[in-house]
């Protein structure tokens, strides 16, 4: 062996992926040194290839400032990996099957456009009980159960980050899904380019509990009550009708035809009682009692006037037409948020309930009319119209015209051209209603009321009573560490 050359310590290389100093060596090798080996002042490297050797000169005292730099430049060049985040949610297996706590991970560090967000509390809805009955076969074998969320972000990519959003923001809003990860979970990660995502901040006179509350149902009755024709809206003459004003969906729409859209009649239907309290306290004109009213499409012709008053028929009716008329004027939207028997009676009369049809008037579902106890699972209606039973009904005109979905469809055995429009209306995930529910809830001119707050552990509890139907507002699952 012979010697090559003394160097200084600054002048060699740091390899960060071994935590060793290297040095080339003439004969293309190098020369390597392991930090932990130097000692008082000077060490000996050898080149493993041609056995020259090197000295490599340092100050002793220097010695512990510079292994701190080394380390730290190889924590730089070599970054730690974030570890999964792990994750509680509630799911299922088979439809209709029992529902669980399960756990799960969520990859860090998240993509660029998407937020991270602790949840802390979620919503039930009809449609998760859709989702647990009949989840997608496509889909993994455990399916998330949540649509409507409320929290603290957590983290976020620059791309969210350049929205304006930020650690620690207070957020809320909707995930569609049908059976994927759902929102009763310890977290969830929202990607802001998607359009099945909705979020915005919670105002500040909202609790958790309120904000996860609103979501879904705001934005179904904004897609409902967007249907309205706008001249109505601008003349101050909008007439609705509300089916199912006691739902969560319904009493959102009670508040937006009224406080939004300044709509000069509004009459809805509820169940009576507690309901029919909610829905005049919301801004309900007339409630009509569905219980009592027997066929309720003939109640609500008692209120615009377009039948003469029959004084054998049930006292009900003669308190209909004398509490409240709309004076001849009839509806430019009848918006259906319940479905069933009562939609149907409302559906035959449509044509003389509503305005004409070249005004802009339309029959509204947000829950298509399979819950009408004649349709069984099979008879739901698809992308190219409504099921039997609505084709029977609407089949009693001299028109078959109607809308669905925004596609125009022609019944094959009638044709008229007096008909009226039906609309099937579905929430979108995005759009301008997420802000004008911020906007809404912020100057208290639109309420959400909540009947009932379980912590998430009661998820059993939680969905019997939202299958009950008994329910006067949203239920709520506060959702808590784990």
């Amino acid at each position: 062996m012979s010697f090559y050359d003394e160097i200084e310590i600054e002048d060699m290389i740091f390899d960060a992926d071994q935590g060793i100093l290297t040095y080339p060596c003439p004969c293309g090798d190098k020369f390597q040194i392991a930090l932990d080996d130097l000692k008082d002042g000077e060490e000996v490297a050898v080149c493993p290839s041609c056995s020259l050797m090197i000295k490599v000169i340092f100050d002793p005292e220097d010695l512990e400032q510079f292994q701190d730099k080394m380390e730290t430049l190889a924590n730089w060049l070599v970054p730690d990996v974030p570890k999964p985040l792990d994750v509680k949610q509630l799911t299922f297996g088979r439809p209709g099957g029992n529902k669980g706590f399960t756990f799960s991970t969520i990859a860090l560090p998240i993509k660029t456009n998407e937020v991270l967000i602790e949840i802390k509390a979620a919503s039930l809805n009809p449609w998760d009980l859709k989702v647990w009955k009949q989840p997608q076969t496509w889909l993994k074998e455990e399916h998330g159960l949540g649509q409507d969320f409320s929290g603290i972000i957590s983290d976020l990519g620059q791309g969210a980050a350049s929205k304006g959003w930020k650690v620690g923001d207070r957020v809320c809003g909707l995930k569609l899904h049908y059976g994927s990860q759902g929102t009763i979970a310890s977290h969830i990660v929202i990607d802001l380019n998607k359009t099945k995502y909705s979020m915005t901040h919670i105002p500040d006179n909202m609790t958790f509990e309120e904000a996860a509350a609103f979501p879904l149902v705001f934005g179904a009755a904004w897609e409902g009550l967007a249907h309205c024709p706008m001249q109505a809206i601008r003349d101050q003459t909008l007439n609705v009708c509300i089916l199912g004003g006691g739902t969560a969906v319904g009493q959102m729409a009670i508040q937006l035809a009224k406080n939004h859209l300044r709509a000069k009649h509004v009459v809805c239907t509820t169940a009576g009682g507690e309901s029919e309290e909610i829905a005049r306290d919301l801004g309900a004109d007339h409630v009509i009692d569905y219980k009592a009213a027997g066929n309720v499409g003939d109640a609500i012709e008692f209120v615009v006037g377009n039948q003469e008053l029959d004084e054998t028929n049930d006292q009900h009716r003669v308190r209909f037409a004398n509490s409240y008329s709309t004076n001849g004027e009839r509806f430019d939207i009848i918006l259906d948020c319940a479905g069933g028997a009562g939609a149907g009676d409302v559906l035959a009369k449509a044509k003389s309930l509503l305005k004409p049809y070249n005004e802009g008037s339309a029959f509204v579902t947000l829950v298509g009319d399979y819950s009408t106890p004649k349709v069984n699972a099979s008879a739901v209606h698809g992308s190219n119209g409504p099921s039997p039973l609505i084709q029977k009904s609407i089949s009693t005109y001299d028109s078959a015209s109607y809308w669905y979905g925004g596609w125009t469809h022609k019944m094959a055995f009638q044709m008229g051209s007096s008909g009226f429009r039906y609309i099937n209306a579905n929430v979108k995930g995005s759009g301008d209603w997420i802000n004008q529910a911020h906007a809404g809830f912020a100057s208290n001119s639109i309420r959400v009321r909540i009947d009932t707050v379980y912590p998430w552990t009661k998820y059993d509890d939680a969905f019997e009573q939202l299958m009950s139907r008994k329910v006067k507002g949203k239920i709520v699952l506060r959702v808590q560490d784990f």
